[in-house]
């Protein structure tokens, strides 16, 4: 039985191997899929994320478990392989709305804008997560504890629907055939997602299916040469910025504003809108694959090595974090809700 305790151990190596696998891959045939600025950064912006899984799962511990125990129209579900698909089928339904929401609200773009500031797709782009975006995810999957899903469930398969996303992110693996194409969400789907031409702008937003894409009007096919990014990024590698850019630019408009209704409201307006005292923002210009530059970043001497040894260094001291799972249940032995976090034996 996958626990709270080990479910991030099983799914990290995994996670790893894959990395290590494309990029033998890239080496082999020669695609040069993979820059190492890019990954360097991503790895970066992942050691960042990885800091907010303890607290992540303390939220789930005790805000989860109390709508659990008090709240819950079921009494008891069986958690066999039937009840876990529906429970992955639930969490992808409500991802696809917190994603498709994650591109149109300000503060829910500058949780996610981060993912999408790389210019590369491969899974080391994966990794590149806000610290903010998984607190901002886990704001949305309560009402499966209200339908009888238990806090350690629900956080077991957002894990996997993690995972399940993590495989996406890549160019080796082109279309896929008929029905896995019609059904499922495929790298070549989240390709497009990822892409800054106008024609794919805010679509596919579906994790593991995408069928909801394709019944809400989000779908489009791949079919132009991508081209990866996003308008308006952060000019630097500097992980720490890239994380915060966006906030920083809605703190300004806010400070900048006049009303203080608008200095509330521009955090949950849709992307582009200003406060009436500052000048609107300009038409996007499609970046295409004629004016397309990207960020370039100048290295001092022994950098590489160094940013080498900095990455290894920063996954080893990421690995014992997925033991916090762990430590957590043992604190929570005490608790008298600990049956929220723990499986049934």
């Amino acid at each position: 039985m996958i626990s709270l305790s080990n479910i991030y151990t099983v799914l990290t190596p995994l996670a790893l191997f894959f990395i290590i696998v494309e990029t033998g891959l890239c080496l082999y045939f020669k695609k040069d899929y993979i820059s190492f600025p890019e990954a360097i950064t991503n790895f970066g912006t992942a050691i960042g994320n990885q800091t907010v899984n303890v607290l992540v799962a303390a939220g789930v511990y005790t805000g989860y478990g109390f709508l659990w125990q008090h709240y819950r129209l079921v009494e008891h579900i069986p958690m066999y392989w039937f009840f876990y698909l529906v429970l992955l089928l639930c969490i992808d339904f409500i991802f696809y709305w917190v994603h498709r929401w994650g591109h149109k609200i300000n503060i829910m773009w500058a949780a996610h804008s981060p993912h999408h500031s790389a210019e590369e797709m491969n899974f080391f782009v994966a990794l590149r997560a806000s610290v903010t975006q998984r607190l901002f995810s886990f704001l949305f999957f309560w009402p499966l504890t209200i339908i009888g899903f238990r806090p350690l469930d629900i956080y077991i398969m957002t894990a996997i629907h993690l995972f399940i996303a993590f495989l996406h992110h890549t160019e080796l693996v082109p279309k896929l055939w008929g029905w896995i194409e019609f059904i499922f969400t495929t790298p070549s789907h989240h390709r497009v997602h990822h892409g800054v031409n106008f024609k794919y702008l805010d679509k596919n937003y579906g994790e593991f299916l995408i069928i909801w894409d394709r019944m809400f009007g989000t779908y489009e096919e791949e079919t132009d040469k991508v081209i990866y990014g996003m308008y308006g990024k952060a000019q630097t590698s500097n992980p720490v910025i890239i994380n915060f850019h966006y906030y920083l630019l809605l703190w300004k408009d806010a400070l900048d504003a006049e009303r203080w209704w608008d200095k509330l409201r521009i955090w949950f307006m849709p992307l582009g809108w200003r406060p009436a005292n500052l000048p609107t923002k300009p038409p996007l210009k499609e970046i295409t694959v004629q004016n397309h530059v990207r960020l370039q970043t100048i290295a001092f001497p022994g950098s590489k090595s160094y940013l080498i040894l900095s990455a290894v260094f920063g996954v080893f001291l990421m690995l014992p974090d997925y033991q916090s799972g762990y430590h957590l249940g043992r604190v929570a032995k005490n608790c008298r809700q600990y049956a929220v976090m723990v499986p049934d034996h």
